[in-house]
């Protein structure tokens, strides 16, 4: 080669492996286990969930073709779906059968969600008649904070219907339980020490900040669970209901999350020692050039 002669390089695509895309949580992803006996459980699980949507689709089809109302509702949009689901009266709960559909079409992959969000911005059109409004914006926060908490059940194992029923039990206080794999489990999410010792219902395992699932459990129960939930994730599809929570980051981390001053003024005793969630809070705030909130005013 001469000297100065320069050389060709063919540029290298990075994409994400075959299997990377199906997955719906950190415990689903198998690149990198080298136990082959863990890594085939894995691909199993990925395996048949691939099977029974498949199935589910096949059925959809043919009831849809049959005429079946139910089964037409499920070809909707997922945020008209999630918009009914939230309903527009403050007074009523959400529609816990609509949630669950939701909670089955909620995206995780990287196409998935690109292919939601065109979604939305079609859907959000034809009800603004081309021009975005505030409602359908509060519409985007509080699917985004309901996708989060469907995120870390699925990183924990836990049937998202679980958390929608009110008998449900979380796994944790089982000691029998050898479903339950932390290994691929984010640290935060990792059980308490209350949380294996105290019955509670699933949906407190899902929050990603240890201390406020303690302060629930230490609570007993002397408040109410409904209220809190509607709090946190917010209903009624009009922009005067707020969530209790903002996501901006990755559902297992409190750095990504933020407190709204509401939620803090009414449900501050649930916060309490929640430093790392008072840091993130005004750190976000700071961002939006807002004053940081008060924690120690109202926990």
């Amino acid at each position: 080669m001469a000297e100065g002669e320069l050389i060709a390089v063919e540029a290298m695509t990075l994409q994400r492996m075959p299997q990377q895309p199906a997955i719906i949580g950190s415990i689903d992803d198998w690149t990198g286990i080298n136990n082959s006996v863990d890594r085939r459980k894995v691909q199993n699980r990925l395996n048949q969930r691939a099977y029974r949507r498949r199935k589910r689709s096949d059925n959809l089809n043919t009831q849809v073709a049959s005429g079946n109302p139910q089964a037409k509702s499920q070809t909707m949009s997922i945020w008209q779906v999630f918009y009914t689901a939230l309903g527009s009266q403050t007074p009523h709960p959400p529609d816990r059968t609509k949630l669950i559909a939701v909670a089955d079409r909620a995206p995780f992959g990287h196409h998935d969600i690109e292919r939601t969000m065109s979604d939305f911005k079609d859907w959000m059109q034809t009800r603004s008649m081309g021009s975005p409004s505030t409602d359908n914006l509060f519409v985007l926060v509080k699917f985004n904070v309901f996708r989060a908490l469907v995120s870390n059940c699925k990183d924990l194992g836990i049937a998202v219907q679980d958390t929608l029923v009110d008998d449900s039990f979380s796994p944790f206080p089982n000691s029998s339980n050898s479903s339950l794999d932390l290994i691929h489990v984010p640290n935060a999410l990792w059980p308490t020490n209350l949380q294996k010792q105290i019955p509670h219902h699933p949906w407190i395992d899902t929050l990603p900040i240890s201390k406020m699932r303690d302060n629930l459990l230490e609570a007993d129960e002397a408040y109410d669970g409904d209220s809190l939930c509607t709090a946190l994730v917010g209903h009624g599809n009009d922009a005067t209901t707020d969530t209790g929570m903002i996501i901006w980051g990755e559902p297992w981390d409190p750095d990504g999350w933020e407190v709204t001053k509401p939620f803090l003024q009414h449900w501050g005793w649930v916060l309490k020692g929640c430093h790392e969630l008072a840091a993130a809070t005004n750190s976000w705030r700071q961002r939006r050039g807002e004053r940081p909130l008060d924690f120690e005013g109202y926990v």
